[in-house]
Formats: C-alpha cells, structure tokens, sequence
C-alpha cells in the first residue's frame, strides 16, 4: 500500500482514537466507520482467528473489507503491545487468514543504518521527511522495505528502499498537500 493513502486513511481512525480515549467513542458494527476494540461482526473468523494467533493481545482500532491487487482481502489497524511499547500495526489478510503484509510507521530513529545513510544522501540539506512505513511480508519478515514520503527541492517523492538502503523505487507526486482523490490521481505525468 502506498504511504499517501495511509496517511489519507489514518486521519479518521487517529481522530476516533482519541475520541475513545476521553470516552467520547462508541463502538458499532458499521465496517466504514472507525473503531476500538472487538472485529466487526462481518469479519471472518479464519481472519479474526489469524489475527488472535499472530497478534496477541492486540486490540483492534479499525477493520474492514479490501480489495487487494483484485484478491477479497480484510485490513486491520491493531495497537499490539510489546517489550517497547504499543505499535500500531496495518495488517492486510486473505479471507481465509493468510496475512498479505503488515506496515508500520516509524521514525527516521529507527531506520535502520545503511537505510538512514541512504535517505539522507537522497534527501540532501534542504529535504524534509513527512512519514516512513515499515513493510514487510511473510516471505520478507527478514528483509523489510521501508516507503518514505518526503520533500525534495519543492518536489514530493514516495520513495522505498530495501533493508540495505538501495532505492527500490522513487516516485514523483503532485505537490498539492490538500488532494484527497484516490492514489491512480497522485503520480505525476510525465508525458
């Protein structure tokens, strides 16, 4: 999943976790509004069992039906505690329970080194970082990709690096901050 839609998509869950912080939040069965708490009632059991076994004690912010590279697919934001704290995680799954991938946004702090060395060569003095995600599958659970959104010379990239600080891919977006058209719309045209 592309960083910008992730970011597009995290606003509304961000906010309904704060409401439910300060008690302000109800949760519901309505699969397009965010939540805290339980799964739908429309998720499948395979993916709440999947999720109940990789992700243990995770509490469950949002959740609902996918369409992955044309699969049927079921996405889940968990906050999953750990020895460091809680993540906040973006598991993507299979009907059946087979999970797809899981993102994390991080901090350039925790990238790893040959990765930080590379963003900084590639962001130069004057580039400032708006989000870094985390990506991993389960065939590269070893070897994650890191997507980060940043600012270079006026231009906004979406650039991903692989675990040893190689740029996979380094997209051109439109530099309008306030398009809220889906991801097709956010690649330059470079015809």
């Amino acid at each position: 999943m592309r960083i910008t839609s992730l970011i597009r998509r995290s606003l509304p869950f961000c906010c309904a976790l704060l409401a439910a912080t300060v008690g302000a939040c109800s949760s519901g069965n309505d699969p397009d509004k965010p939540h805290a708490g339980a799964m739908h009632a429309a998720a499948p059991a395979s993916v709440t069992a999947a999720l109940a076994r990789h992700y243990p004690g995770a509490t469950v912010v949002r959740d609902g039906a996918e369409n992955e590279d044309g699969q049927q697919a079921w996405e889940a934001i968990l906050h999953v505690p750990g020895a460091a704290g809680v993540r906040t995680l973006e598991v993507t799954l299979l009907l059946d329970g087979t999970v797809l991938s899981e993102e994390e946004r991080i901090t350039e702090a925790e990238l790893p080194a040959a990765v930080a060395t590379a963003l900084t060569a590639a962001k130069g003095a004057h580039g400032t970082v708006e989000a870094i995600e985390r990506s991993v599958t389960p065939n590269t659970r070893d070897k994650p990709t890191f997507e980060v959104l940043l600012t270079v010379d006026g231009k906004r990239h979406e650039m991903q690096f692989d675990a040893t600080g190689r740029i996979v891919d380094d997209e051109i977006l439109r530099a309008s901050k306030h398009d809220d058209d889906d991801d097709e719309g956010d690649e330059e045209d470079d015809d």
